[in-house]
């Protein structure tokens, strides 16, 4: 009997090691379960840190990535957020980021008391700004806003040169900033020009590391109250009445060309002129008859402040050499600057004379104060009117230091410069003002001296 109770608490015994060895294996795969499961929905470190404050969060993951979209909270703005965030979340996933963790911060800006104005940075573990989100919410209307609608064409293209012009004067990424592909990506009309937000002070470009060949941020800024006429915005901010003008860089080492533009203004065919040679950031001198300026006061206004040169083509076109009248000649060389005083209340100063027919001698030269342009190629536009020819004529015979004679007066020329911007480009050259040209090259203009190229 002892024997056989013995044996009986020794099966009991071992039935209890096994039991507790099941429930220690059962504790052990439960807690790793939930460590699991801890671990798989724990937010990384860099995922918790934002200097964005009073932040809704929205978490989500997309095969190997995870993403935190940190969002102001909609109690503090009144504003219904989701939509934004559905937006942001959308365009993530789309991407197919390669496999890491993203933030997406937020920047939260309360402009005038009306406009909310919130830029969303993406950002990866390295705390490079992959991406930017931009929006704009009008309070009082209760809808969001386009920046880029809300910008006149003169900012835009005060923004365009000046982007190009830190780029060139900044030697970012240098020979792509001389590229066709360069002036097309910042033409006003081009995406990248929805990389802007207004702060409380500012309107801000932004551009992104390697966005444009670029690699750190780019900002540039422009005060709210120098640009406020240019936004299509309800603030009562003061303008400050400044001016900004448009300056293009010129590299000097880089060969360049003068385009000269005669017998303007003509309304149609000199805005298409001007706007095709804003594509390429491009100068360019126009020698305009008297005439023609009386009724073109604002196409004239817009040349000036975008930067381009005005010259003298004398008052109705005569040559000159024929005329007898000292009255008659004062006139013809000088009437035009007491037109434009006129149109710029004195602010512009005329200093270049293209003679008509190009017909000048001692007795004009004496009579005039201006410099006087003449040319080393001649399309003869005027007298071919055919895009191929025109373009022939300077792809084939152009070097540097060229002045180069077009007439705006024939809309056939003006439809012929893309094509031919495009192969100068492509050659190296850079397309500017006489005067851009000649200070580039060190070359003093003096009154009543006669020029023909900068070679």
């Amino acid at each position: 009997m002892k024997i056989e109770r013995k044996q009986n608490d020794i099966v009991n015994h071992g039935d209890g090691d096994k039991r507790n060895k099941i429930i220690i294996v059962f504790i052990v795969l439960v807690i790793s379960i939930i460590a699991i499961v801890m671990f798989k929905n724990r937010i990384p470190n860099y995922l918790k840190t934002t200097k964005a404050i009073n932040n809704s969060v929205e978490r989500f993951k997309d095969k190997d990535s995870e993403f935190v979209i940190f969002y102001p909270n909609d109690e503090i703005l009144e504003i219904n957020m989701d939509t934004i965030v559905e937006n942001i979340k959308m365009d993530l996933i789309s991407k197919e980021l390669l496999k890491d963790n993203y933030k997406v911060e937020n920047q939260l800006f309360i402009v005038d008391d009306r406009y909310y104005s919130m830029k969303f940075d993406l950002t990866s573990e390295n705390n490079t700004v992959n991406d930017s989100y931009i929006y704009l919410y009008d309070n009082h209307m209760q809808e969001n806003i386009k920046l880029n609608e809300i910008l006149s064409l003169s900012i835009k293209t005060k923004i365009s040169n000046d982007l190009r012009y830190y780029y060139k004067n900044n030697h970012v990424n240098d020979d792509f900033a001389y590229t066709n592909d360069f002036y097309e990506q910042t033409q006003i009309n081009q995406a990248i020009y929805n990389n802007i937000y207004i702060n409380n002070e500012c309107l801000i470009l932004y551009i992104n590391p390697n966005q444009l060949g670029n690699d750190e941020m780019i900002e540039i800024k422009y005060n709210l109250s120098d640009v406020v006429s240019d936004l299509n915005l309800e603030l009562s901010i003061e303008s400050s009445g400044v001016i900004l003008e448009n300056n293009r860089y010129i590299d000097p080492n880089r060969k360049m060309v003068a385009f000269t533009f005669d017998d303007g203004p003509i309304n149609e065919n000199t805005t298409i002129a001007i706007e095709t040679l804003q594509k390429f950031d491009a100068g360019a001198t126009f020698f305009m008859q008297g005439y023609l300026m009386h009724n073109n006061h604002e196409l004239i206004l817009r040349m000036i402040k975008d930067g381009f040169e005005i010259g003298s083509h004398s008052y109705s076109h005569p040559k000159i050499t024929k005329i007898r009248s000292e009255g008659d000649l004062e006139y013809q060389l000088n009437e035009n600057q007491r037109i434009l005083d006129e149109i710029t209340n004195s602010s512009y100063q005329i200093n270049l004379f293209r003679p008509p027919y190009g017909a000048y001698n001692d007795k004009v030269l004496q009579a005039s104060n201006d410099a006087f342009i003449m040319w080393s190629l001649d399309t003869l536009d005027w007298k071919s009117k055919d895009e191929q020819l025109i373009y022939d004529a300077i792809i084939n015979n152009v070097v540097d230091g060229d002045i180069i004679l077009l007439h705006d007066l024939h809309l056939i020329t003006v439809k012929s410069l893309e094509k031919i911007m495009v192969e100068l480009v492509n050659m190296g050259y850079q397309i500017v003002s006489f005067s851009e040209m000649m200070e580039a090259k060190n070359i003093e203009v003096l009154e009543q001296n006669v020029y023909y190229s900068a070679k």
